[in-house]
């Protein structure tokens, strides 16, 4: 009784702020989102989480250089949770505020003809990045975990496929992957997210020893699939998506692969740390359940 009265309320929150981002400005729900990220994290938790995920990555930095970009992340986050409402409406934000570089590169991945994987992490906005590609006719079946709350995951799956995009629950995604991949689809993933150990493989991420999914590396390897990194950027009241150019398979082991995909997305996350989901226990081992 107390978690469904929970969700009707975190439920009335979100129609609230909805309700205030169909009549406020972006620039307003940006500014907004950010003090409320700060705020947030000043009062949780989770800023213990920062701190120990940033003292991993960052050894060296100093105390004040952490708390900036503890402070800097929250603000983001907090910016993209607000933003999401109005970019995630039927209007025409998406193509005055978000610029996409590399769609020959997405292009030419998929004319291969063997399905694509575009690959990111919970960095940027990747949520309005995979609206973006949609609406520009590259919709995408996206790997994820549903939300706890029934209402908010309702609502969310609702403005995740405005413009073609299909879910696939991460939990026994295997099949559904397959057979779009084999059809010549394109699946969205987030690798980033911590994983069981017996389902993943142990890389260097970020310079700590740890388990990314190895899922991604055996389907690439067993159909030949292409792989297209792709990282968004604010710039400005909006962001600029950048899709590298893409990976195909030459004959290396599935570890190589993924320690390949651990080490771009290390790249992107070291020089923009702030821009990365920090306030999650990523290194945590999970163990078989």
């Amino acid at each position: 009784m107390k978690e469904k009265l929970k969700h009707k309320f975190e439920y009335i929150i979100y129609i609230f702020f909805l309700s205030l981002s169909k009549i406020l400005p972006l620039c307003f729900l940006q500014i907004l989102g950010k003090i409320s990220g700060v705020i947030f994290i000043i009062f949780s938790k989770r800023k213990k989480v920062i701190f120990k995920n940033l003292n991993l990555i960052f050894p060296s930095k100093s105390i004040i250089e952490k708390l900036r970009i503890l402070i800097s992340c929250s603000a983001h986050f907090g910016r993209v949770a607000f933003e999401y409402l109005k970019f995630s409406c039927k209007n025409n934000l998406i193509e005055k505020k978000i610029k996409i570089k590399g769609i020959e590169n997405l292009k030419n991945a998929f004319d291969f003809g063997k399905g694509v994987f575009i690959v990111s992490a919970h960095f940027g906005n990747w949520e309005v990045a995979a609206l973006a590609l949609s609406k520009r006719g590259f919709p995408q079946g996206m790997v994820y975990r549903p939300l706890d709350n029934p209402y908010l995951e309702k609502e969310l799956s609702l403005r995740r496929t405005l413009y073609g995009n299909w879910l696939i629950q991460k939990k026994g995604a295997l099949k559904q992957i397959l057979k779009d991949i084999r059809e010549g689809k394109i699946i969205d993933i987030l690798i980033d997210q911590k994983s069981l150990s017996e389902q993943s493989f142990k890389v260097k991420f970020l310079g700590q020893e740890t388990y990314i999914i190895s899922s991604l590396s055996k389907i690439v390897k067993l159909t030949g699939s292409a792989v297209v990194f792709l990282f968004s950027y604010p710039k400005g009241k909006g962001y600029e998506v950048i899709l590298k150019e893409p990976f195909f398979y030459n004959n290396e082991t599935e570890l190589e692969l993924t320690q390949k995909y651990a080490d771009i997305l290390s790249e992107e996350i070291l020089n923009f740390p702030h821009l990365w989901l920090l306030h999650h226990n990523r290194f945590e081992i999970l163990e078989k359940q």
